[in-house]
Formats: structure tokens, sequence, C-alpha cells
């Protein structure tokens, strides 16, 4: 039996698992700490980045998600865990973007996509749907979709992959392709959280608290807010990952969350630079 602390050992609850989980991939350089983050495997780096994001979603409570607290001006009081997660969402696109487009040699920033889209396969996987799609988000960014030389020089197997789970992505018919690949998956799961937003969203907005010319209330509107937090949400909050959490590669990874990150106006500004406009 292998036993893991809730969401990667830093939460009070753990779990009794019925084997060990799979060993890490560790980088050649690992013992003596002069390892970059692009030296680990893309699996491990997936792995580290869905222990952080387990720990991230099974601390959000029930009560963050009822009258779209996340949007509210006491938001950090109502819906702290929530905004970490959003947060989070927010970093991880922007480490991708950023790390692509100040990679100004193209052989390299090839490498670099590259392992951005095999961390997001692998992402994919892992059922990490909300990791996958930060990644994603990225990646289809003004300042990184329009790199054509980068993309032409990915390996059709990979791209290929990558494709395919991108599809499954799609925001398309309320995300109908990514709630039927979510439904299949075997837990552990992650889905992507703003799909969940979204649903909330319609139902509060398209619902009043009270029956029309009454001071009745909508239950109706309760009981679609329940199915929504406990048949879905909870559901998959419930199903721990068994993998085993690597500190150095999660702090070198964190590292990368803040180190050089530039805004959105500066990253198309290098996008043109890294890969001119084709003159026609």
């Amino acid at each position: 039996e292998a036993l893991r602390g809730a969401a990667g050992g830093d939460s009070a609850a753990s779990f009794i698992f019925s084997k060990k989980p799979p060993p890490p991939e560790l980088p050649k350089k690992f013992k003596g700490g002069a390892f970059e983050w692009h030296d680990v495997s893309a699996l491990e780096i997936a792995r580290q980045m869905t222990l952080v994001e387990e720990e991230l979603f099974r601390a959000i409570t029930p009560k963050e998600l009822i009258g779209l607290a996340w949007t509210k001006k006491d938001k950090h009081a109502r819906a702290p865990n929530l905004l970490k997660l959003i947060e989070r969402f927010n970093q991880v696109s922007e480490w991708v973007k950023s790390a692509i487009v100040q990679t100004a040699d193209l052989k390299q920033r090839v490498k670099v996509y590259e392992k951005f889209l095999q961390i997001c396969v692998c992402l994919g996987e892992l059922n990490n749907y909300n990791a996958a799609m930060e990644i994603t988000s990225a990646l289809e960014s003004a300042p990184i979709y329009r790199l054509k030389k980068t993309k032409a020089k990915q390996s059709e197997k990979l791209v290929r992959k990558y494709d395919e789970l991108h599809e499954k992505l799609s925001r398309a018919q309320n995300y109908k392709a990514l709630r039927a690949a979510i439904h299949s998956s075997n837990p552990p799961v992650i889905p992507y959280f703003g799909m969940y937003q979204s649903d909330l969203t319609f139902i509060e907005e398209g619902n009043p608290d009270m029956l029309k010319d009454t001071n009745l209330i909508n239950f109706h509107k309760r009981r679609l807010i329940a199915q929504v937090i406990n048949d879905e949400i909870q559901q998959y909050q419930q199903a721990p990952y068994n993998l085993q959490v690597v500190r150095e590669i999660r702090d070198r990874l964190n590292e990368q969350l803040s180190r050089n990150i530039v805004d959105d106006d500066r990253a198309y500004k290098l996008s043109l630079e890294i890969e001119p406009r084709e003159q026609s």
C-alpha cells in the first residue's frame, strides 16, 4: 500500500492507494540541482502540474460557487480558492506564451514549442483538462498562433495527437466534446473549470431567485446549481491522483511562472520580431 497526503502532501487528509505511484522521470542533472525546466520529461512536467492543480481544484468549496461569488467586489473573501485556480490558469498561459516568443532562435523555438505540445498531450492523457486548456489557450493566442515557421517544423505525429486533444477542448456547442470526454474518462479527472463557471453564470443570470409575483423561492434554480456542484464538480474532487510529488521539479516549474513574463502587447511585438510579417 502507498500513502500520499492529499493533493501533494500539503493537506492534512491522506489517501491510501493499493499500489505505489509510478516512479518519477528525473532529469540527468537532477542530483546536482543543475537542471532546467525543459530538461524534465514532458510526462513528469505534466504529472507535477497535475498535482499542483489537483490541490487547487480540491480546495474549492460549494459556497464559493453560489451567487457568482468569484465576480463580486468581495470575491477574495468569498471565493479565495477558485480565484487561486483562475490565477494559476492565467500564470501558466502567460508562461507558455512568454517562453515561446522570447526564444529568438528558430531551432530552439521549435524545441520549446514542441515541448509544450508534448506536455499538453500528456496532460490530456492524465485527464487534466484544466491544465491542457491553459496551454492550448496560449498556443491559440495571437502572438503564438501566427508563428508559421515554428509550427511548420513540428512532427506530424505529435501535431496529430495535439489536434485530437484540441478538438476535445473545443468551446463549440457549449463544450459538447469536452463534456463527453470528461464523462467518459476514468477518474481521477480535473475538468476545465471555466466550463462550470459558464454553466453557473448562465443559470444565475437566466433564472430569478424568487418565482414571479410571489415570495416563493425558485427551487428549480437551486436544483440546477446543485446539479453542477454536486453531480459534476464534487464528484471529480473525490478521486485523488496516485502520483509522487518531486519538490525540486515543482519548484523549478513554479519559478518559471514569475520569471521573464511579458504582457500581450510585448508578446505580439516579440512575435513580429522573431517571425516578421511576410511581404505580399
